[in-house]
């Protein structure tokens, strides 16, 4: 078990896979005598967390501060090397980039524009990166090789004194079938089936059809994403996408089903790297014909007199105002 002395997260290995302990009291992280700054931890981290085995750019932006790395195992452990910026799209289009850091939807945007052809990883957790590094280092060592990770973990958690409904314990989707239908007919319900370190684009939102709330992204499913954004290079639609929310130009097909008319949107695409998202696409589309779903802040459902909380094994029916204050 090892600790991220600037972030206080905690993350374990269980022999075959990291585990996300939470956030603890920080403590100093313990390496084995490696010291390492942000950015190495950033490397580290971004490198395990990409899956990538070969040769990768890492790209990192702490602050007002951009930097490009080369990452590659030399046999023993993960070394890397700094690079020029210009060097990072013009050595080997190939090579696939790491982002991490600032990886708000318009640089992630700018990212895959720079490098259309690329495949581009992007970190998914952001503030518990720092521990997290600390950990990998020590794998490394040991030999450990990179792997996408997961950190979600269901979320049985009750709500007390408020109106529930168990799901079937024998359908593993129950709850996330029963989360689509509710959508498809119009209603916003809190997706807290997952919990996770993680950026809430799927779990710990609102998701909706039809919203007027500005700060939404739009979700859409791998099979949809080359109709409803044509004109975004692969590095963005088909890569970056699937981790985090970025911006694209919207067709007229997206906007017909989207009711939205703007020049750019915030989407992410639906996939096996954010857990049950791409399921809960398929369900929406059987039961309700819809291919987009709007992913809003826990927030927009104050004042509404009541609203369904899913939790894994379970639905709640409670006050907004009450729930997005204490649950």
């Amino acid at each position: 078990m090892l600790y991220g002395k600037a972030s206080g997260h905690q993350f374990g290995w269980d022999g075959s896979d990291l585990t996300y302990e939470g956030v603890v009291v920080a403590s100093e992280p313990s390496c084995d005598g490696v010291t390492l700054n942000s950015e190495e931890c950033c490397l580290y981290a971004s490198r395990y967390l990409s899956g990538f085995h070969e040769h990768m750019c890492v790209n990192i932006r702490l602050g007002e501060q951009e930097r490009h790395y080369v990452t590659f195992w030399d046999g023993t452990r993960m070394a890397h090397a700094q690079l020029e910026s210009p060097v990072l799209g013009s050595r080997d289009p190939k090579l696939p980039i790491c982002v991490s850091g600032d990886v708000s939807p318009h640089r992630i945007s700018e990212i895959g524009r720079r490098y259309p052809f690329a495949r581009i990883y992007v970190c998914p957790i952001q503030e518990p990166l720092s521990a997290l590094g600390v950990l990998v280092a020590r794998m490394n060592i040991d030999g450990v090789h990179p792997c996408r990770t997961s950190f979600f973990s269901k979320n049985e958690d009750g709500i007390e004194d408020v109106v529930s409904q168990e799901f079937s314990k024998e359908f593993e989707y129950d709850c996330i079938g029963r989360l689509a239908g509710g959508v498809s007919l119009g209603i916003p319900n809190v997706n807290q089936i997952c919990t996770s370190p993680q950026l809430p684009v799927f779990y710990e939102r609102v998701l909706a059809v039809g919203s007027k709330v500005e700060d939404r992204i739009f979700m859409i499913s791998c099979s949809n994403v080359d109709e409803f954004f044509p004109y975004e290079p692969i590095s963005l639609k088909m890569y970056a996408s699937c981790s985090v929310p970025v911006v694209g130009v919207p067709s007229e097909s997206f906007k017909k089903d989207s009711g939205v008319d703007t020049d750019e949107v915030v989407f992410f695409v639906a996939s096996d790297h954010l857990p049950y998202s791409a399921t809960f696409m398929n369900f929406l589309s059987l039961a309700g014909k819809r291919r987009i779903v709007e992913s809003l802040p826990l927030s927009s459902v104050s004042g509404i007199k009541s609203v369904p909380f899913f939790r894994y094994d379970r639905m709640y029916l409670v006050n907004g105002d009450w729930a997005v204050q204490n649950v």
